[in-house]
């Protein structure tokens, strides 16, 4: 029976730390999506900061239009076009934008777990670890008893 817990034992922690390397890779592997996340975050801010800008150009560029040339009734109507395109296009980077920091917020979340489990894994592997010694040791003794009792008899 001693032999077997041995064996149970040396299993558990083989498994245990089988589950800490693939939580391991699984944390490499969010920490990745995080930081092409907010790569793309950032991306995405700085287009809308042009879009932005070209949406103030644009504007400005109708109000001289207007004030200077207000026969030319299709140029104004073109810009508000373009003004109410690029409007849009702001509005979908904002959305992409929250969503994509959304995700971080929850990847961030999940790495915060899967931390978490890795430290309980560790302590757990640690224990069965210290377990198995004591076990190795105990059953040192008792085979180092068993060839006394041997050779006594």
């Amino acid at each position: 029976t001693s032999r077997g817990n041995d064996a149970r034992l040396r299993q558990e922690n083989s498994n245990l730390e089988k589950q800490v390397y693939e939580l391991s890779d699984a944390k490499k592997d969010l920490m990745k999506r995080i930081y092409d996340l907010e790569r793309d975050i950032q991306d995405l801010e700085g287009e809308r900061r042009s879009l932005r800008q070209e949406l103030m150009n644009l504007s400005s560029d109708k109000d001289m239009l207007e004030y200077q040339l207000s026969e030319f009734e299709g140029i104004k109507s073109n810009l508000l076009g373009k003004i109410d395109g690029l409007e849009g296009e702001l509005d979908s980077k904002d959305d992409a934008a929250r969503t994509l920091r959304q995700e971080t917020m929850s990847l961030v979340a999940d790495k915060d777990e899967l931390v978490f489990e890795v430290k309980r894994l560790e302590g757990q592997v640690s224990t069965l670890t210290r377990k198995l010694e004591e076990t190795l040791e105990d059953n040192s003794h008792l085979q180092h008893k068993a060839l006394e009792n041997d050779n006594v008899a």
